[in-house]
């Protein structure tokens, strides 16, 4: 383990956090309730529910460790808006009045990933521990998903954790310390599942630990044990609900794995997305780090073997799982992000190390490393700074939201394809994925009087010639009258919404 920061060490550190947590928290309210993240609404409508009910079954197949801490914390936001004067009941709420608070949590999570981070980064040396904290701080994709109540960036910081805890238990060998390790594992699965691979680090630690046989042979169902519990405190329906949770976890492998499969190879796909966001100088040095843990795991002092092994075997692992599925996102990659990048930082400090002496015959050492960090740090810097430029801005959503609460009277019925977009209580709406999934004698039966029509389903389907899906959306905008329609522009970013009035049906 490398010894107490320096006071230097300590100013740089804290500097890269504070601008990490300045990053995930500038703007977090962007876009609500008009433009959420479109899965933001399935997470926090079961938060509502589980307030407003008192039932703790999800009956949904995901893991719900993160939606029962919502839920904790949404009770919270609402005794505060009590003490307030906001509402006095829970028929005074809705939803979008915890987002704020909710997303709050989520960004609170990646700043202390990026802390994990330069943990267990100093254990390669000072230099690692910040050139890590450092790239993760400004990476693009952690950075937006830090700004929405989703699991992807909780599920990170408790994979980051297992990291940590893995190491340190290869450090000090302990049962009670792998058994810490074993349940953080578990406690990242029971925020996503894709996470349980995160269980493979404490037992390669194991393995480099500096232990005899027996103790480890005994630390490995002390590991499990503990995952497994972790896991079903966090995911305790698991159990209690063992039907709905086997059937939820197979439609999720046959959403993921049982698909037909992509025309360009995922690990292929996956490398570009990671060129895409961390920018290839960055990319280079990743690769060049797993390169050198795959040396340095059995080549570097005791205390650093357990870093490179548990960090790189985890890194290879997660890519081949990722790899092998047909369901394929960028974001799926966040999880192996901090471990990735803690093995770039150290490929870097060992790179500046190597070439120190050379460096240090010159008065350029600072201006050496300064241009080393702007290749390494321009790409993710841009992209960050392009997001944060788009969330200040007021999206075409948020126009047609604002248009929609000033002309649609209350009580209306309204159809919502725009994606995210959750409109209040004072209309009866309900979000439907495309307007075409309903005729328009549907729509007619059910007294729905407005339709909201996003350019991401409708205009795309339309202008794709005559196909099944354009004749549809032709046919039911006969039978609806133009009200408002919103174009995006640089200035209000978005797709283009339109809201028609629906009309009895054209014979």
């Amino acid at each position: 383990m490398s010894s107490s920061p320096s006071r230097r060490e300590w100013a740089a550190f804290l500097a890269v956090v504070a601008f990490a947590a300045v990053l995930r928290f500038l703007y977090l309210g962007s876009g609500v309730p008009a433009a959420v993240a479109s899965d933001e609404p399935f997470l926090m409508e079961r938060v509502f529910a589980m307030m407003t009910t008192g039932d703790f079954n999800p009956r949904v197949y995901d893991p719900t460790l993160y939606v029962y801490m919502q839920t904790a914390l949404a009770s919270v936001r609402f005794l505060v808006g009590t003490l307030r004067g906001e509402w006095f009941s829970l028929a005074e709420v809705t939803a979008t009045d915890f987002y704020l608070w909710g997303r709050a949590l989520t960004a609170l999570l990646g700043t202390l990933t990026v802390v994990v981070a330069w943990r267990i980064g100093r254990r390669l040396g000072p230099a690692a521990g910040l050139w890590a904290a450092a790239f993760l701080a400004v990476n693009p994709q952690h950075v937006r998903e830090s700004h929405f109540a989703l699991t992807d960036v909780p599920m990170t910081f408790f994979v980051t954790l297992t990291l940590l805890l893995s190491v340190r238990a290869a450090e000090a060998p302990a049962l009670r310390s792998f058994a810490a390790a074993g349940a953080a594992a578990g406690l990242a699965a029971a925020t996503k599942y894709t996470a349980g691979v995160s269980l493979a680090m404490p037992l390669v630690a194991l393995v480099w630990a500096r232990w005899n046989l027996a103790d480890r042979l005994r630390a490995v169902p002390s590991i499990i044990v503990a995952a497994a519990f972790a896991f079903l405190l966090g995911a305790p329906y698991s159990l209690l609900d063992l039907p709905a949770f086997l059937n939820g976890f197979g439609f999720l492998a046959s959403a993921h794995a049982g698909g037909t499969p992509p025309a360009v190879s995922p690990w292929w796909t996956y490398l570009l997305h990671l060129n895409i966001i961390l920018g290839t100088p960055l990319v280079v040095m990743s690769v060049v780090g797993v390169a050198v843990g795959l040396v340095q795991m059995f080549r570097a002092e005791p205390p650093m073997r357990a870093v490179w092994a548990a960090a790189v075997i985890f890194v290879v692992i997660f890519y081949a799982e990722l790899s092998g599925q047909t369901l394929v996102y960028g974001r799926y990659l966040l999880p192996l992000m901090p471990a990735l990048l803690v093995v770039a930082g150290g490929a870097v400090s060992m790179l500046l190390t190597w070439s120190g002496r050379a460096i240090d015959r010159t008065r350029h050492k600072g201006m050496f490393v300064a241009a080393l960090g702007v290749i390494l740090l321009a790409v993710p810097l841009q992209q960050t700074a392009g997001l944060l430029s788009r969330m200040s801005k007021t999206s075409s959503n948020e126009l047609a939201f604002a248009w929609m609460l000033e002309e649609i009277p209350d009580g209306a019925r309204v159809a919502v394809e725009a994606e995210g977009m959750k409109l209040p209580p004072r209309f009866r709406a309900r979000n439907v994925e495309r307007l075409i999934d309903y005729s328009v004698e549907e729509y007619v039966g059910e007294g729905v009087e407005y339709l909201v029509a996003s350019s991401l389903a409708s205009r795309n389907a339309m202008a794709g010639g005559p196909t099944r899906e354009g004749r549809a959306y032709t046919e039911l905008f006969r039978n609806a009258q133009l009200l408002f329609a919103v174009t995006p522009t640089a200035d209000h970013p978005g797709s283009e919404i339109r809201v028609y009035r629906l009309v009895r049906p054209v014979p």
